[in-house]
């Protein structure tokens, strides 16, 4: 077995002549342990666990003790566990005071305000009206921060807006900012949820809309160029950091301004897979085009198409570039001089006034 502490997600590792990519490296502390368990829990007690995937299979080696443990499975939906025995809704309603899965209000800790959230699902909110930042995870809501309000970062879509997707109805829980790293495009993503359903991700980028969804079955990829995803191959046709620039609603992960990933994104016609990986986990989905009319039939009257994010400048910038290029490629072979210099100094004279104002306009956002 390797070393926990070599391990990194995205890095690929060969059991039984099986290959699976890390997709998940990380130490837990155990809060508080109940009942009779294979193993030693307690307040204090770590679990050093790195979980793999390879297609549909799943394999979790656990660090916990002097020797590791290897755990194997494969993922499943819900439905296929055909679970029995299960308590009625109001049953856990009453235990509980909450039902797992049911769209709710929770009053915002900092200044009172509702915000909907799903217990048991979303473990972190961003308040759209004070923006901070509340922990849910435990039993009581906890801030953790206080921002700007959510009128200074224009969405398209609203906080709580509803949809009727392929026969069910979805609310839109989160939305957040992202920029590339760089200080280049950025783009708006929206959490969508419905009861017993898969999230959806609707992304909006200066050149349309996308539906993505997490993939739980990954594809086969080794770390190079090419991804296969059943019988499709998928090449990469990009690779960029990407920041988080505001964030406000509920979330089933912990989101914060700030938080960066690695994005590798694969495609084949219109679909779409993107890795994205953080120091520790990588996740795949997959995402295809989908048009604004679309959209609209979705949501009615909720869609402000006049809010809907500039391309960026430096976006702006490379289209000209690559459009002066095209059209001077066969002068530029055949001048004589040396005309290099004057290229590259136009070229430079294009770009750097668009990175500077780029980055003036992500300033603006965070404050």
């Amino acid at each position: 077995m390797p070393l926990f502490d070599k391990l990194a997600p995205g890095r690929p590792l060969t059991i039984s002549g099986q290959i699976y990519a890390t997709s998940d490296v990380r130490t837990a502390r155990c809060t508080a342990g109940q009942g009779e368990l294979p193993f030693k829990v307690g307040r204090g007690w770590e679990a050093r666990v790195a979980d793999f995937r390879a297609g549909d299979r799943f394999l979790s080696l656990d660090y916990s003790d002097v020797a590791a443990r290897v755990y194997v499975g494969q993922a499943v939906d819900l439905g296929d566990l055909k679970p029995q025995l299960l308590r009625d809704p109001s049953e856990i309603s009453d235990a509980a005071g909450h039902f797992r899965g049911k769209v709710s209000a929770l009053a915002c800790p900092s200044c009172g305000a509702p915000v909907k959230c799903v217990p048991g699902i979303t473990v972190h909110i961003v308040c759209p009206s004070c923006h901070s930042e509340v922990d849910t995870s435990g039993s009581v809501a906890t801030v953790l921060a206080a921002g700007a309000s959510l009128e200074k970062v224009p969405f398209t879509l609203a906080l709580g807006a509803e949809a009727v997707i392929e026969g069910t109805r979805y609310s839109i829980l989160g939305a957040m900012r992202r920029a590339e790293s760089d200080g280049g495009s950025e783009w708006s993503e929206y959490l969508l949820y419905a009861p017993g359903r898969k999230f959806i991700w609707l992304v909006e980028t200066s050149e349309g809309w996308q539906r993505a969804e997490v993939l739980d079955r990954w594809p086969l990829w080794d770390g190079a160029a090419h991804a296969t995803l059943g019988d499709r191959r998928f090449d990469k046709s990009s690779d960029y950091g990407a920041r988080v620039t505001f964030a406000a609603g509920s979330f089933n992960w912990r989101v914060s301004v700030g938080d960066t990933v690695r994005v590798m994104e694969f495609t084949s016609g219109p679909l779409r897979l993107a890795a994205e990986a953080s120091n520790e986990e990588l996740t795949w989905s997959r995402s295809s085009q989908l048009p604004l009319d679309q959209v609209r039939a979705w949501f009615g009257g909720h869609v402000h198409a006049e809010q809907a994010p500039h391309p960026g400048y430096m976006e702006t910038a490379r289209r000209i570039l690559i459009a002066l290029l095209f059209i001077n490629a066969i002068p530029l072979l055949f001048a004589t001089g040396n005309s290099l210099p004057y290229a590259l100094f136009g070229a430079a004279a294009i770009y750097l006034p668009a990175y500077f104002l780029d980055r003036l306009d992500a300033n603006d956002n965070e404050e």
